[in-house]
């Protein structure tokens, strides 16, 4: 059996950033050859230097991949497959290059050694650097050499603890396919909020608003990690969407933090950590542009709400096997401006607030002030986002396959009323049989797939 396995390095966002390529190629489970090399990407912004340690003057001399692959495709050629870890990352690269030198994708399959370590060995998670620990595997994570030797090291493992490696046990697999979107709530409420989106490739955070031995209590219950996570999205700083332990558990981790350009100064006024975070390369500014983190391509926009900096959701898509997915998320809105739910339309997935019942709130004991700071710029009543979940399904073309009700009050609220004010306008206005799930303050019990 032939193969070789591959690793890239990606200089920024773009899949066709490709600035590393290690090859390893291996016959009859022997490594018969090992080369590398650097490749002058197509932009100088090197935004992942923070990672693998290559800089622009590094690979500015070097040569672009439309003139590299000449002289290294014939690797790709009369072998089985091409591995790599977390292959769908790598396949991506590999055919974005190629898409933008205008060379054609090789048709040889790619299979996956991250799959395979949980399938054969049940091993979580299964980052490179976790499975090389369990087999004593000897790691430069993200070092193109080394994460290359690694994953044909595994491969090699898996050929020889497999009776037919070619067939089922192998093909189940093969990742020319990428799977669905999973999604899962960890809690929203004022105690704490926070989001999990994943696919086969990336996981993402949305808001890191609990302690870090709730976050991993938690995420053990889906068998995750926080080493899992592969980058946190920040929506605003009030201290219910971030936890300064966690991200001290970030900068330890390597794990990037991004906000909006807007919030940057107040995050890293307000959070030490942040500030540490941006002196290393990991805090990531974005704007209203569409930017990618894998698979999903995400755009952030603003949000009223009283917050320093601003306030902002997210709509993450994502294309999969079934086609286009998209998830809409905003968890603390103060009131629906014009327009607003342009940024909603044609969701598989809804997250809105349906805060507080107006005379529930009317009738606690909080200040007047405080009412009136909720009701003005502060959050979302049951009747506002009944409102606007209205005006997204008039607008759209398709019904969300689920529509979750974010920062339901404990005080000012129930589950049960916040569902029964959206279920029944909803109803009353032509949306019916709507899947709609009022999120606790704790986790949902059970993912939620695309």
């Amino acid at each position: 059996m032939k193969f070789v396995a591959i690793d890239f390095e990606t200089a920024d966002y773009k899949r066709d950033s490709a600035c590393a390529i290690g090859i390893v190629k291996v016959e009859n489970n022997v490594i018969k050859k090992r080369i590398h090399f650097l490749i002058r990407p197509p932009r100088e912004e090197m935004i992942f230097s923070y990672l693998h340690g290559i800089y622009w003057n590094d690979v500015k001399d070097q040569p672009t991949f439309a003139e590299l692959w000449p002289d290294i495709k014939h690797y790709f050629h009369n072998i089985d497959f091409i591995a790599a870890h977390n292959a769908s990352f790598d396949r991506s690269v590999l055919k974005a290059c190629c898409d933008s030198a205008g060379f054609e994708l090789p048709a040889t399959e790619f299979r996956c050694t991250m799959k395979l370590s949980r399938e054969l060995w049940n091993i979580h998670p299964t980052k490179l650097n976790n499975v090389c620990d369990h087999f004593n595997i000897q790691l430069d994570h993200h070092n193109v050499v080394s994460d290359t030797d690694a994953c044909a090291q595994i491969m090699m493992k898996a050929l020889e603890d497999v009776d037919e490696p070619k067939e089922e046990n192998m093909q189940k697999v093969n990742i020319n396919e990428d799977s669905g979107i999973r999604m899962w709530s960890l809690g929203s409420s004022s105690g704490g909020n926070s989001t999990l989106i994943w696919d086969d490739e990336k996981t993402i955070m949305i808001d890191c608003g609990f302690s870090r031995l709730y976050m991993n209590e938690q995420l053990s219950r889906i068998g995750k990690k926080l080493d899992d996570i592969d980058a946190v999205l920040i929506t605003h700083i009030h201290n219910d969407h971030i936890n300064q332990a966690l991200l001290n558990k970030f900068i330890k981790d390597k794990i990037p933090l991004y906000c909006h350009i807007n919030l940057a100064n107040d995050l890293k006024k307000k959070f030490e950590s942040a500030r540490r975070l941006n002196k290393i390369g990991m805090l990531h500014l974005i704007t209203d542009a569409p930017f990618e983190i894998g698979n999903f391509k995400i755009t952030a926009f603003g949000v009223p709400h009283d917050s320093s900096g601003g306030c902002f959701g997210y709509k993450i898509i994502s294309d999969t096997p079934a086609g286009k997915k998209q998830i809409s998320m905003a968890t603390d809105i103060g009131y629906v401006y014009e327009g607003m739910e342009e940024h909603f339309l044609e969701s598989d997935i809804l997250m809105v607030e349906s805060n507080h019942d107006i005379d529930m709130l009317d009738n606690s004991r909080r200040s007047d002030v405080l009412k009136d700071r909720i009701k003005e710029i502060g959050h979302l009543s049951n009747e506002e986002c009944s409102e606007l979940l209205h005006t997204i399904l008039s607008k759209s073309s398709k019904i969300p396959n689920v529509i979750f009700l974010s920062h339901i009050s404990k005080e000012c609220n129930t589950r049960d009323l916040a569902l029964d004010v959206n279920k029944n306008y909803l109803s009353e206005n032509g949306f019916e049989n709507l899947n709609i799930i009022p999120l606790l303050p704790t986790p949902m019990e059970n993912v939620f797939n695309l």
